[in-house]
């Protein structure tokens, strides 16, 4: 993120770890992210064990949470979107 090079994300983001054998656990997984992707996100994974799944947006997206939000609508479960922002100060001591 700090280079701006996006592209750079869809590298670092693939997981072989985890996340191939718990995004079955996570109904609509493929195709969430899947659309995520096609709706312009940078990556997009899923958090931990999940169900959470994250997707990382260009600064300049402004059509993702309305259209992922009626994609949702249309998806077997309960979803929410939370839009949140990027910090680049890591972690602090609170």
């Amino acid at each position: 993120m700090i280079t701006g090079d996006g592209e750079l994300l869809k590298y670092a983001c693939k997981d072989a770890m985890h996340q191939p054998y718990r995004k079955s656990l996570v109904a609509g997984f493929d195709e969430i992210t899947g659309r995520a992707h096609s709706l312009g996100a940078l990556a997009a994974f899923l958090s931990g064990a999940g169900p959470t799944i994250i997707a990382v947006l260009p600064a300049d997206d402004m059509g993702f949470e309305a259209a992922m939000k009626e994609y949702l609508k249309g998806m077997t479960g309960s979803w929410t979107l939370k839009v949140a922002g990027a910090s680049n100060i890591g972690v602090e001591i609170v």
